[in-house]
């Protein structure tokens, strides 16, 4: 665990969090505005693909499950190519502009994506997109270790969480409804114009982003090889609360996948062969997805504000129970349509808020300052070997056996996160009462 600077830390009264010395306010706001965008990017990119594969794609319901799966196959194996590099990479030169480039590629991808009617260049232009995504997911982690003294980084990635929220709320809320708004005689012209508003407001943030976060640099590293923090960075898996960090990533990152792409799915394909029309249906997925959003938003200062009061593993354990009662809950669903789907997607929103935030905690809290960025880059990792498995394995779930199958997959992943945070719990326990 990294020591916190000897110097005086800065407060920010309002958040009551403590700023570790250089950093100030202004960096941090930007840093919470570049979450904002991370997230609202990444929910929009997977919310929108039911649209771009019916509209500009013409791909029938039946095999948009597994071609989701596909895109997201390649998007992830260009994130684990990619992630560590970018992490490692930002602990030698610095984390802005990392943030920056990633942030300008991902509007890139998405400005492109409506200029085509061929699968096989989506898919060139979601690699685009993940290069931008690895380098922008695993700065996130990195800055949030930078940033806050360790007794604030439990309420800064509380705070985190709600703009997080906010992110996804403008994706699903705002991005995936500027179809039905502008509502052209055109379904192919409406979508132009969504893709094109998101891309451009995500460039124009990459400048944001650049002009706000702090350009402080690890001097220690000046000398240090960059196969060398790599390979640092590899090896802090022997702490095990970082190696539990990872498995929690793993399983959040494996939440945020189902739920932004696979159950809008399901809620699309269900409203449409009900007789909604492609605009309503979009738009009913989005709102669904968005009180699961929303409530995530409400819920997320809570597990920050307990992170810093009590043991951060007894907090992991809490927030995959309650991740595992809403994806079961989700499964056993027959229908996206009654109360019950709404009471489903809160559970399901407070638990996957629980799991981001409580392993971002315990990632940030452990993880030695001089390799932050390295340890970021793995941590994303493990989240990116998850959206893999949970994007090709899902959308395979979807196809052949239930449209709720994904949610029975992730629910596994929690369980395992909540009987290794148990073992490890107990042999923290254990170890203070035989030195006592």
């Amino acid at each position: 665990m990294d020591s916190d600077s000897t110097e005086v830390p800065i407060a920010v009264p309002v958040l009551r969090i403590k700023l570790t010395p250089p950093f100030r306010l202004s960096n941090l706001i930007a840093f919470y505005y570049a979450s904002l965008v991370n997230v609202a990017s990444l929910v929009y990119i997977n919310g929108a693909l039911p649209y771009l594969l019916s509209n500009f794609l013409n791909i029938s319901e039946g095999q948009q499950g597994s071609r989701i799966g596909d895109l997201g196959l390649y998007n992830e194996l260009t994130i684990i190519a990619t992630v560590t590099l970018w992490g490692s990479l930002s602990d030698k030169i610095g984390r802005r502009y990392i943030y920056a480039i990633g942030f300008l590629l991902m509007s890139i991808s998405i400005f492109i994506h409506p200029t085509t009617d061929n699968f096989n260049v989506v898919i060139v232009y979601r690699i685009i997109f993940a290069i931008g995504a690895a380098a922008s997911v695993s700065m996130l982690t990195a800055v949030l270790g930078d940033y806050p003294t360790n007794g604030s980084r439990g309420r800064t990635a509380g705070v985190l969480g709600i703009t997080s929220g906010l992110g996804a709320l403008l994706g699903l809320f705002v991005f995936l409804r500027i179809p039905k708004w502008v509502n052209t005689p055109s379904t192919t012209a409406n979508g132009q114009i969504m893709y094109w508003c998101v891309g451009g407001w995500i460039a124009i943030s990459s400048v944001i982003i650049a002009l706000g976060l702090s350009g402080e640099i690890n001097k220690h590293n000046k000398h240090v090889s960059y196969s060398q923090i790599l390979t640092d960075g590899f090896l802090a898996a022997r702490n095990p609360r970082i190696a539990l960090s990872y498995l929690s990533s793993f399983a959040a990152r494996g939440d945020s996948v189902v739920l932004t792409s696979l159950l809008s799915l399901w809620i699309t394909q269900y409203e449409t062969a009900h007789g909604a029309s492609p605009e309503e249906s979009i738009a009913k997925a989005g709102e669904i997805s968005g009180i699961c959003q929303l409530i995530a938003l409400l819920t997320a200062p809570l597990f920050g504000f307990l992170a810093d009061r009590y043991d951060r593993i007894v907090c992991q354990i809490v927030a995959a129970a309650i991740a595992t009662c809403g994806y079961l809950f989700l499964f056993f669903l027959t229908s996206p349509r009654g109360a019950l789907v709404y009471i489903a997607v809160c559970i399901v929103g407070f638990g996957e808020i629980s799991m981001v935030v409580t392993s971002q905690i315990l990632v940030t809290s452990e993880s030695p300052k001089d390799i932050r960025g390295a340890v970021s880059g793995f941590f994303s990792l493990a989240g990116s070997l998850s959206v893999l498995l949970s994007t090709k394995l899902g959308g395979y779930l979807f196809d052949h056996w239930s449209p709720t199958g994904p949610f029975f997959l992730v629910a596994m992943y929690n369980i395992i996160v909540l009987i290794v945070s148990g073992i490890i719990y107990l042999k923290g326990r254990l170890h203070v009462a035989k030195i006592q």
